[in-house]
C-alpha cells in the first residue's frame, strides 16, 4: 500500500503559498480602493449637472437671438447668471457626498465628530463652488459682449454666439470633476491626503 508522506518542508511550503495568496488578495483590495478614489469622476460623470445646465443655457441664448433677431447683451447676461447660479447647490451636494466617501474610506476609532467636520467642509465647498461657477459665468458674459455684436446678420450672430459658448464648455466638466475629486481627498484623514492629493491648475 502506498502511503503519501507529508514532510515538514511540505507544510512550510504550503504555509508560504497560503500567506502569499493572502498578501496578493490584500494588495488587490488596496489597489481597487486606490483606483476608486483616484478616479471618482467616473462615478459622477453620468450626472454632469453643470455641463447639462450649460448646454441648456447655450440653447436658450441661440433661441433668444432667433426670436429677437438680435443679441440683447443685458438680457442674455441675466439669463446666464440666473441659470448657472442654480448649479451651485447641486455641486455642493455632490461635493458633500464625495466628502463622505472619503471620510468612511478609513474608519478611525474614536473619531465621532463627523457633523462638525462636515459643516466646516460644506462652508469650504460652498465658497469654492460659488467662486468657480461665478467666474465661469462672468467670463462667458464678457466674451459674448466682446466678440458678438448686438445686431447684424442673424445667422452670423448665431454662429458667433455658439462659438463663444462652446469655447467655455470644457470648463463645466473640469470644475465638476476637480471639485468632486478634491472633496473626496478632503474627507480622508490628513495622513492619507498626500497619497491622493491632486494638483489643480488653470481653472
Amino acid at each position: 500500500m502506498n502511503v503519501t508522506q507529508v514532510t515538514e518542508g511540505d507544510v512550510d511550503e504550503a504555509g508560504k503559498a497560503q500567506t502569499e495568496q493572502k498578501i496578493t488578495v490584500e494588495k488587490e483590495k488596496a489597489k481597487s480602493k486606490s483606483q476608486q478614489f483616484a478616479r471618482p469622476s467616473r462615478q459622477k460623470k453620468k450626472d454632469a449637472y453643470l455641463a447639462e445646465t450649460y448646454s441648456q443655457v447655450t440653447q436658450d441664448v441661440i433661441q433668444q437671438i432667433s426670436f429677437e433677431q438680435k443679441l440683447d447683451h443685458d438680457w442674455v447676461a441675466q439669463l446666464i447668471r440666473a441659470q448657472m447660479s442654480t448649479t451651485v447647490s447641486r455641486l455642493i451636494a455632490d461635493q458633500m457626498l464625495a466628502f463622505r466617501r472619503g471620510y468612511v474610506f478609513v474608519r478611525i476609532p474614536g473619531l465621532n465628530e463627523f457633523p462638525q467636520i462636515a459643516a466646516s467642509a460644506r462652508n469650504r465647498f460652498q465658497e469654492r463652488a460659488e467662486h468657480y461657477v461665478s467666474r465661469l459665468t462672468n467670463h462667458v458674459v464678457r466674451a459674448l459682449k466682446r466678440r458678438v455684436p448686438e445686431t447684424g446678420d442673424i445667422q452670423e450672430l448665431t454662429v458667433q454666439a455658439r462659438a463663444v459658448m462652446d469655447s467655455f464648455r470644457y470648463r463645466t466638466g473640469f470644475i465638476e470633476d476637480v471639485e468632486i475629486r478634491k472633496a473626496v481627498v478632503d474627507g480622508l484623514p490628513e495622513a492619507l491626503q498626500g497619497t491622493f492629493a491632486i494638483t489643480v491648475q488653470g481653472r
